[in-house]
């Protein structure tokens, strides 16, 4: 449990970066009391215990706006109580914290950011949704990064952005099982120190734009000597025809430096890249390519209106899971709705409403793989958003495939090797409006995670529904079912559940 008090005094201490200008600050505590009776409480495939689950989780949410300063934190504890096997209580922090500083005005910045997230350990074994099954299945990522950040005009000539980040990633056993658990704790933490400066045409070139870039990303792992090394040295040309029209050419060479084998991953590198903006409310960015390890694409579309949001992308990288932050679910159905639910307090409202079923560890578009392996990642995302008058749809699907690209004989210290993973799945979430203080909503998610190098795929079916009733300004209580089931083509790992939850949530 040491890793509460350490990343959490971390995530307070980002606010030491605003204290010289603080302004003004806003507190915001939250309750949520759930009670859950599951009939398969270890998600097993043949020894199904059922029982009542009490979680307790206090929240604190707190925001700092100042002139030259903006910082926010919300740490959370839930507690797990259970009824009948009580040597299972087990408490999960969570902590999303950010501070953004601007010591000197237009030249000299600060940016820290921390947080503390559960998540499943093996893809192929029994998952929890929201940490009350113990499967010995759930990890601690712990995560923070310090990032300096320099910028400089040159006149009209050109515009400077450098800056050096510092980070870390932690992994701890995230709670107790009836089981085993996992090898959880040969897993080995993650430095990460990267570099990025750019320097970018200015005013003065009118619609002629050049640009240079250099990207350093080196990873360290625990005591060992090993070390990672992900470098690009790039330089681009690009044409401006149109405010809505842009075409360029990107040339450069890669220089990673990771245990390989076979030769080096290094190599000249080319790209092209369209940007054309039609309309306000759509985007569409294109790029085409070739790095060492071989062709490169990517595409990226937006399209808004009064009620829908549609995003679609295609990316293919090297990365590793450091470099691979998750996204929740709730930060990227906000994230959709922003254009149709411009309050944040509204669209906050909305969001929980929607995705109450999914649970703390609900993701859109699939889970890391938990790996300190040098990867390539080629991943699909797409989402839509509907919001009428009294009904909000999210839709999203997902496709990925992780590659390692090291010797599956070469391990890392204390690193896990699947091979290649493919991931791909959908989400349908719907809330309506029943009257002012009444909600239905449900959620459907279907995953399907396959190791090609190990003839394993398995299918994870989740389905919620619901009803949600606002009790008074402060109060929220809701009431609904769930179903759980997980199939492969093994015998062992399958299991289904289903539980009945209550839900009392206050926030202020």
């Amino acid at each position: 449990m040491a890793i509460i008090p350490r990343s959490a005094g971390i995530g307070l201490a980002l606010f030491s970066i605003s204290a010289a200008h603080a302004a003004d600050w806003k507190f915001q505590p939250a309750a949520t009391l759930t009670e859950t009776h599951t009939d398969n409480l270890t998600l097993s495939s043949s020894n199904r215990l059922s029982d009542f689950v009490t979680q307790v989780t206090p929240e604190i949410g707190i925001q700092e706006q100042g002139e030259r300063t903006n910082a926010t934190l919300d740490y959370r504890m839930q507690g797990n109580y259970y009824a009948q096997y009580s040597q299972l209580d087990h408490y999960y922090p969570g902590l999303d914290a950010n501070a953004n500083s601007e010591i000197l005005k237009n030249t000299l910045y600060l940016n820290a950011g921390a947080s503390i997230l559960q998540q499943p350990f093996i893809l192929a074994a029994p998952i929890s949704t929201n940490n009350v099954n113990p499967t010995g299945n759930i990890i601690n990522i712990s995560t923070w990064s310090i990032t300096p950040e320099l910028k400089h005009r040159f006149g009209t000539f050109a515009k400077m952005d450098a800056s050096y980040s510092h980070g870390m990633q932690h992994y701890t056993a995230g709670g107790p099982s009836l089981q085993a658990n996992n090898n959880l704790n040969t897993l080995t933490g993650t430095a990460n120190d990267t570099i990025d400066a750019k320097l970018d045409s200015g005013s003065r070139f009118g619609s002629l734009l050049w640009g240079l870039d250099l990207n350093e990303i080196r990873l360290s792992y625990g005591n060992s000597a090993i070390t990672s090394k992900l470098a690009t040295y790039t330089a681009n040309v690009g044409y401006l025809f149109t405010p809505k029209f842009r075409i360029q050419l990107t040339g450069g060479y890669d220089n990673d430096n990771y245990v390989y084998s076979g030769p080096r991953p290094q190599g000249r590198s080319w790209n092209t890249e369209v940007d054309w903006a039609p309309t306000s409310h759509t985007k569409f960015e294109a790029s085409a390519g070739h790095r060492y390890f071989g062709s490169t694409n990517s595409f990226n579309a937006t399209h808004v209106t009064r009620l829908t949001s549609l995003n679609a992308s295609y990316t293919q990288d090297v990365t590793s899971t450091i470099l691979q932050q998750p996204l929740p679910a709730a930060a990227a159905v906000g994230q959709l709705l922003q254009a149709q639910i411009p309050n944040a307090a509204a669209r906050q409202q909305q969001v929980q409403n929607l995705l109450a079923g999914l649970g703390t560890q609900g993701a859109l578009f699939g889970q890391n793989v938990i790996t300190n392996q040098i990867f390539l990642l080629k991943k699909f995302n797409a989402s839509l958003g509907i919001n009428l008058s009294r009904t909000m749809i999210v839709l999203s699907a997902f496709n990925s495939t992780s590659i390692p690209l090291q010797p599956p004989n070469v391990l890392l210290p204390g690193s896990l090797n699947y091979g290649t993973s493919k991931q791909q799945g959908a989400t349908f979430s719907w809330n309506y409006q029943i009257s002012p203080k009444l909600t239905a909503g449900a959620n459907a998610m279907l995953t399907n995670i396959t190791f090609p190098g190990q003839t394993f795929s398995g299918n994870t079916r989740f389905i919620t529904f619901g009803l949600n009733r606002t009790l008074s300004l402060h109060l929220t209580g809701s009431l609904s079912l769930r179903n759980n089931m997980f199939t492969s083509n093994l015998a062992g790992p399958n299991y289904s559940e289903n539980a009945l939850i209550a839900s009392l949530n206050w926030r202020n």
